[in-house]
């Protein structure tokens, strides 16, 4: 099936001349963004995977320091994009899933949407069988609606909550957050005013039937202006669990044309005990610690300068990070973490971290439990936040009520009587999901995101697994990206963009 969707790719490529016209395929990719290594026009990407020449069947331009772009491939394999408005997602050229569409329109007229969903009917599994569709940008191409309730799905998307050209163009004085959508795990860049780029976990690398996370990273800091070759000022595993730490492999390989770099690399584990009857780490995670020690090699040890591990050993709770990682502009609280390792349990060990940039408050948890949400609040140092990573891809075995009373302050009060509750319009969740079924349960689970209901509004619970449930396995990933952006007088918004 990946073949077909490559040659499918592939013959679009070749016959895009005769699409579309340029001006309107253009990816959002504003000067703003491109502020490491060579600068490709929107729509391209340096050529990778160590070819020296442009394929015969791609479209290329050099540079004139020689760099070789190479055209993005338009994604067949679903999820929001360019050729679609806020609210549609891409349907593959296939033809079996063109004839998913039962209606096509030729014009913007929404209007009766749902009614016409109402009508559908539905497959054995309780779906919509077929779905209404309009033509995209290109001849061949469809959007598919995703209707808020009529699919069923666990997170609903509002209006709104797509990002307008305009927000999905932040300037480079503010703080922007990207929760990329890599299907199940975690990967989440973060930009600083001051030109510090940071990324916390790097998603799965394709075991067990996962999606391989890797890539999709790379196409997503490519589009944005980080191109191969740039260089992280800090790289923060949260724990090493697959779906945090196996995407790293690709992201940072031994290929310097397809390869990006980090300068500090922060680990909650203890790498001297590697080997001890006691505490036995996969083997793909020391292969990965070894290759942090290559990256950088004038630390000849795991516990060095630049390698920060394991965390706790370095920081006690209220502690900064370093200001090599976020830069002057950002404020930043290290809470907890831990360094044990039980069976294959790695979640107690998860990184806990609190980010603050002029008054707006993120709170960063990994894979945390309801234990290590204990532990940050005995630490008693202030997490209240604004926006939380909620813990653990919004499983059940976390969110606790008392974690989350104590992180929007709720019932709290300074020494006159005066509250300190985060005021509800101010909270946010973020749930970096792939809508996976663990023994029965899906995660973000019901449970978890009925009880972030009760703190806010629905239409601030984002999740990179929004209406996952509804899709086919190839649509779960890329459609979801989460933008959060807060800019130099304070103001801030959060949106969906799906532009990778």
């Amino acid at each position: 099936m990946k073949s077909v969707r490559w040659i499918l790719s592939a013959v679009c490529v070749m016959l895009l001349s005769g699409c579309y016209n340029d001006e309107e395929m253009q990816i959002p990719e504003p000067e703003e963004f491109r502020k490491v290594g060579p600068s490709c026009k929107p729509g391209f990407s340096i050529l990778a995977d160590n070819l020296s020449t442009c394929p015969a069947d791609r479209i290329c331009e050099t540079l004139e320091d020689g760099t070789i772009c190479i055209e993005r491939l338009i994604d067949t394999s679903g999820g929001g994009g360019i050729n679609c408005d806020a609210g549609w997602i891409t349907v593959s050229q296939s033809e079996v899933e063109n004839k998913l569409c039962f209606t096509v329109l030729d014009d913007d007229d929404t209007e009766d949407i749902e009614n016409r969903y109402d009508e559908l009917p539905l497959n054995n599994k309780g779906e919509y069988a077929q779905y209404f569709c309009k033509k995209g940008k290109i001849d061949g191409r469809y959007c598919r609606h995703v209707p808020p309730t009529k699919l069923d799905s666990l997170i609903v998307v509002q209006p709104g909550q797509y990002c307008s050209t305009e927000q999905a163009k932040p300037a480079s004085n503010t703080l922007r957050i990207h929760l990329m959508d890599i299907g199940q795990g975690d990967s989440i860049w973060i930009q600083t005013p001051d030109g510090k780029n940071v990324l916390i976990d790097g998603g799965d690398g394709g075991s067990f039937g996962k999606t391989s996370a890797g890539p999709i990273v790379t196409d997503y800091l490519n589009s944005h202006g980080f191109p191969y070759g740039s260089k992280f000022n800090a790289v923060i595993l949260t724990h090493p669990h697959s779906d945090h730490f196996g995407g790293f492999n690709n992201i940072f390989n031994s290929n310097n044309s397809t390869s990006y770099k980090l300068e500090n690399y922060l680990d909650p584990m203890d790498y001297k005990q590697e080997g001890s009857a006691s505490y036995t780490l996969p083997s793909t995670y020391t292969q990965w610690i070894g290759r942090v020690k290559n990256f950088l090699p004038e630390n000849n040890g795991a516990q060095n300068e630049h390698i920060y591990m394991p965390a706790k050993d370095f920081f006690k709770a209220g502690d900064p990070l370093p200001e090599d990682f976020f830069g002057k502009e950002v404020e930043t609280q290290y809470i907890t973490s831990r360094n044990t390792y039980n069976g294959d349990d790695a979640n107690p060990a998860s990184i806990i971290f609190k980010l603050s940039y002029k008054g707006m408050n993120f709170l960063f948890t990994g894979d945390a439990e309801a234990e290590q949400e204990a532990d940050a609040i005995k630490t008693g140092i202030d997490i209240r936040t604004n926006f939380l990573k909620v813990c653990h891809h919004g499983s059940s075995t976390s969110s606790t009520a008392s974690f989350l009373n104590a992180i929007w302050g709720v019932g709290k009060t300074d020494s006159s009587g005066a509250s300190l509750e985060i005021p509800g319009k101010s909270r946010y969740a973020l749930i970096s999901s792939g809508r996976k079924q663990y023994s029965g349960t899906y995660i973000p689970t019901n449970q978890t995101v009925e009880r972030l209901k009760t703190y806010m509004s629905e239409d601030h619970i984002y999740s990179t697994s929004a209406g996952d449930d509804a899709k086919i396995e190839n649509e779960t990933y890329r459609d979801d990206n989460i933008l959060i952006v807060v800019k130099p007088d304070g103001s801030h918004y959060a949106c969906y963009n799906g532009t990778n």
